[in-house]
C-alpha cells in the first residue's frame, strides 16, 4: 500500500514514470565528506527527529549542509511561522565562478536525495532543475521518494525541460503548493504533467503557473479539471488558458464559481509582464465569461487582472462586481498604454458610482489612464467617505505627468493622503511632485550634469513621507558629496536606498567625491534596504563599505555590484571578517562575478543572513534564546504582526513583555535546562551567598553579561526552550 503522504508514481504513459526506479539510482559515496570550505564533518546520517514541539537535529549543521548546496546557489532554512519545519530554497543573485567537475555535483545531489528521502521536517522545496545537469534523474528520484515536501516551487531557465522534472509535477499528488517559473514558451510534456496532477489530486490548495501556456484541447481540459476541483484556493494563471479554450469550456469554468466554489484568489495575464507593458500591440483577453461567473460567486476575494483588454461588456460587469460583491476584498488591474487606448476614458466612468456602492473593497489597483482628472477628483471624494477601502495604489506611465499635479492636489484636498499611493516618482527637471505624499519612492538619472541630483538632496530634508530614494550618478564633486552627507545625517525615515555611481573613479584628478560618499553612508541610522553598485571602489571605500555593513544594526538587506572580480573579493573578504557577531542582516546578494576564493568568504555572509532569518523567525515564536539574541530586530515585530494578527505596534509591545518575562532568576535556570521547575534556596555552611539568593538588582546586573546561549545544553538545544 502506498504510504498517503508519498508522491505517487501516476503520470500518463507517454512520460514513462517508470523507466527508472528508485532501485537503479546510483548514489554517489559520501563517506568521510566535509564542508568544501570549512573542512567540518558532514553527519548526514543523522535521522529526522522534528515534531510539532521539536526541530531536527541536522538544524544544528545547517551551516556544513550550506556549503555544500551553496555550490548550487541552494541553501536550507528555518520556516518562519511553522516551528520544526525545514525550507530547501534557491538564489539567483550570484555569479559563482566555481565548477568542482562532475564528480562534487554528484555528491550533492545524493545529499539532496539523502535528505528528502529520509527527513519529513522539509516541507519546502524551490530549485532549478537545470542545475544539476545530468543528475536531474536523481533530483527526481529524491522528489518522488518525499514524504512531506507540501510546497514546490521550480523555476526553468527554459521549459523544454526533461522529462524527469515534469514526472516530478505528474506526481506531486500531496503538493498543497506549486509554482513553476519559466520566461520561454512551454513544452506539452509541462502542460501534460499539471493535467495529470489535477486529475489525481485531492490537496492542492494554490497553483501558480503564469508562464505556462496552454493551447486548443489542453486549455479545454485544463479548464475542465479546474471546474471538477474542490480543494484549489489560489490560481495564477496564463491569459491563454481561457483564450485558447472553447467557448464551452469557458462556459463550465464561469458556472464553477456559481456553485461548489472553494477558490479565493484569482489571477490572470501575460507570462512576461516586463514585455507587454511596452507592447504595441493589444492584448486579446477578454474576460466576460469570467466575470459573469464571478457576479454569482461567494469565495472570491481577491482578482488580479495583468495587461489585459477590458472591453466594454467587462467594463459594465467589473461595474456590477463592484456594487454587488459582498466578499470581494482586493481587486488590481494592470494595463499597458496600448491595452487602455482599446477603451475611451469615459467608458469607465461608471465605476465611481459603483464603487461608491461597494462595501467590502479593502485594496484597490488601477492604471491612471482610466480616468480624466475630473473622475479621479470624484473617486477621491467618495473615498474620503469609505472607510472600508484602506490603499489605493495608482500605476502611472511618463505619459501621465502633465495631469498629475491636479490629481495629487485633489488627493490632498480629500484627505485621503495617507491611503493613496502612486508609486515611483521620476521627476526630470522639475520637483513639483515632491511635495504630494502619494510618492514615496524617488527615482533620479544623471550623467556628467548632475544638478538635479544635487537639487534633489537639498530638497528631500523637507520631505519626510519619501522611504525610498534611487540614484544613478555618473560623475560627481565633493558639493554633491557633502549634500548626500546632509542628507543621510538628518533623515530618519529613509528605509530604502539605491545608488549607482559611475566610472569618474578611473581619472587622475577624481576628487574622492564617493569615498565621501560611502562614509556619509554610516551617518544614517534608519536604512533597511541597501542597493549600491560601483563601476570603480578604491581600499578605502571597501572598507567603509565593509564596516558599514558589519556595525550596523538596521540595515537587514544589503545588494552590492562591482565591475571587477578583485573588487567583488576584497569586498567579501572584509564583510565575512566582522559579520559574525551582526544579527540584523537577513538577505545579502551581489552582482558580479565571484571566484572560488571569494566564494568562500561569500558563503560567510550568506549563512549569517540565514541564522539570523532563523533567529527572527523563532524569536516570533518566543524561543528565549532567539528572543535574547534578536529582541531588538525591526523585521521581528513586522513578522509577529503577521503571524498573530495584531499591529506592530501590539507585536513590539509582546516582544518586550515576552523579554521581561524570562529575566527573572527562575526563569532563567528553567530555560537554560539546568532546573526542572525552581531554584532551591539552601544555606552554606561558610555563611557565603548562594546564586539563588542574590536579589532583584543583582540577578538583573548578572544577566547584563549572561545570556542563554552562554549555558551549554544537550540535545534538545536552544531552539527547544521557549518564553511563556
Amino acid at each position: 500500500m502506498t504510504d498517503p503522504g508519498m508522491i505517487e508514481e501516476g503520470a500518463p504513459e507517454h512520460l514513462e514514470l517508470n523507466s527508472i526506479s528508485s532501485t537503479s539510482v546510483c548514489l554517489a559515496d559520501l563517506d568521510g565528506v566535509k564542508g568544501p570550505f570549512s573542512g567540518a564533518p558532514l553527519p548526514y546520517k543523522l535521522p529526522c527527529r522534528a515534531d510539532k514541539d521539536r526541530t531536527c537535529q541536522i538544524v544544528r549543521h545547517l551551516s556544513t549542509w550550506n556549503e555544500f548546496l551553496f555550490q548550487v546557489r541552494m541553501e536550507i532554512r528555518e520556516v518562519a511561522g511553522a516551528r520544526g519545519q525545514l525550507a530547501v530554497m534557491c538564489f539567483d543573485s550570484l555569479e559563482l565562478l566555481i565548477d568542482d567537475g562532475d564528480s562534487q555535483l554528484h555528491r550533492i545531489a545524493t545529499l539532496l536525495h539523502w535528505l528528502l528521502s529520509t527527513h519529513h521536517c522539509i516541507r519546502s522545496f524551490s530549485a532549478r532543475p537545470t542545475r544539476f545537469k545530468s543528475y536531474k534523474w536523481l533530483f527526481r528520484e529524491a522528489l518522488l521518494k518525499s514524504s512531506s515536501i507540501e510546497y514546490l516551487k521550480l523555476h526553468f531557465t527554459s521549459f523544454q525541460v526533461c522529462k524527469d522534472v515534469c514526472k516530478v509535477v505528474a506526481a506531486a499528488h500531496h503538493v498543497k503548493e506549486l509554482e513553476l517559473q519559466s520566461h520561454e514558451p512551454t513544452s506539452a510534456e509541462v502542460v501534460s504533467a499539471l493535467l495529470t496532477l489535477l486529475k489525481a489530486t485531492n490537496t492542492l490548495v494554490v497553483l501558480k503557473i503564469p508562464h505556462v501556456s496552454k493551447s486548443g484541447p489542453d486549455a479545454d481540459q485544463f479548464l475542465t479539471l479546474l471546474a471538477e476541483n474542490n480543494t484549489l484556493r489560489e490560481l495564477s494563471v496564463h491569459e491563454s488558458a481561457f483564450c485558447e479554450a472553447s467557448v464551452a469550456s469557458r462556459t463550465r469554468f464561469a458556472d464553477h464559481p456559481k456553485s461548489k466554489c472553494t477558490l479565493t484568489t484569482l489571477a490572470v495575464g501575460k507570462g512576461d509582464e516586463v514585455w507587454y507593458q511596452l507592447s504595441p500591440v493589444p492584448t486579446t483577453l477578454f474576460m466576460t465569461w469570467i466575470l459573469q461567473g464571478l457576479l454569482t460567486n461567494s469565495t472570491v476575494s481577491s482578482l488580479k487582472l495583468m495587461y489585459v483588454v477590458v472591453d466594454r461588456e467587462s467594463v459594465r460587469l467589473l461595474c456590477a462586481l463592484f456594487k454587488e460583491s459582498k466578499v470581494l476584498r482586493k481587486f488590481s488591474l494592470t494595463s499597458s498604454l496600448t491595452d487602455l487606448r482599446a477603451q475611451p476614458r469615459s467608458a469607465y466612468d461608471c465605476w465611481t458610482e459603483a464603487l461608491a456602492e461597494n462595501e467590502s473593497l479593502q485594496e484597490l489597483t488601477l492604471p491612471f489612464g482610466i480616468w480624466e482628472v475630473g473622475s479621479w477628483k470624484a473617486f477621491f471624494n467618495i473615498m474620503s467617505r469609505k472607510r472600508n477601502l484602506a490603499s489605493v495604489t495608482i500605476n502611472i506611465y511618463k505619459v501621465d505627468y502633465p495631469g498629475l499635479r491636479e490629481t495629487c492636489e485633489c488627493v490632498r484636498e480629500s484627505g485621503v493622503d495617507s491611503r493613496v499611493s502612486f508609486g515611483t516618482y521620476y521627476p526630470s527637471d522639475s520637483f513639483d511632485l515632491l511635495e504630494s505624499t502619494v510618492f514615496t519612492e524617488v527615482s533620479v538619472v544623471s550623467f556628467r550634469d548632475f544638478t538635479n541630483v544635487l537639487r534633489l538632496l537639498r530638497q528631500l530634508p523637507s520631505y519626510p513621507h519619501i522611504t525610498s530614494l534611487m540614484l544613478d550618478i555618473c560623475a560627481g564633486d565633493t558639493t554633491l558629496s557633502c549634500a548626500f552627507a546632509d542628507y543621510m545625517e538628518s533623515s530618519s525615515t529613509l528605509r530604502k536606498l539605491r545608488l549607482w555611481l559611475g566610472s569618474d573613479g578611473f581619472r587622475q584628478h577624481a576628487n574622492g567625491w564617493r569615498t565621501d560618499i560611502f562614509a556619509s553612508l554610516s551617518r544614517n541610522n534608519s536604512i533597511r534596504e541597501l542597493y549600491m553598485k560601483s563601476m570603480h571602489m578604491y581600499e578605502q571605500d571597501v572598507c567603509l563599505l565593509a564596516d558599514l555593513v558589519t556595525s550596523s544594526r538596521t540595515i537587514e538587506k544589503v545588494r552590492f555590484g562591482t565591475a571587477t572580480p578583485a573588487e567583488s573579493g576584497a569586498l567579501v573578504r572584509l564583510l565575512s571578517l566582522g559579520i559574525a557577531t551582526n544579527y540584523t542582516l537577513l538577505n545579502v546578494s551581489f552582482e558580479g562575478p565571484v571566484d572560488r576564493e571569494a566564494a568562500k568568504h561569500m558563503f560567510i555572509l550568506c549563512d549569517v543572513a540565514r541564522r539570523n532569518s532563523d533567529l527572527v523567525a523563532l524569536a516570533a515564536h518566543r524561543c528565549a534564546q532567539a528572543l535574547e539574541r534578536v529582541s531588538s530586530h525591526p523585521a521581528l515585530p513586522e513578522l509577529l504582526s503577521k503571524l498573530t494578527s495584531v499591529s506592530t505596534a501590539e507585536a513590539a509591545a509582546k516582544v518586550r513583555s515576552c523579554l521581561g518575562s524570562i529575566e527573572g532568576m527562575e526563569q532563567f535556570m528553567r530555560l537554560a535546562g539546568v532546573v526542572n521547575e525552581g531554584v532551591a534556596r539552601s544555606t552554606r555552611e561558610d555563611g557565603g551567598t548562594h546564586l539563588a539568593g542574590l536579589n532583584e538588582h543583582c540577578w538583573s546586573h548578572i544577566r547584563r553579561y549572561l545570556k542563554l546561549y552562554d549555558v551549554l545544553c544537550d540535545d534538545t538545544g536552544p531552539h527547544e526552550a521557549q518564553g511563556q
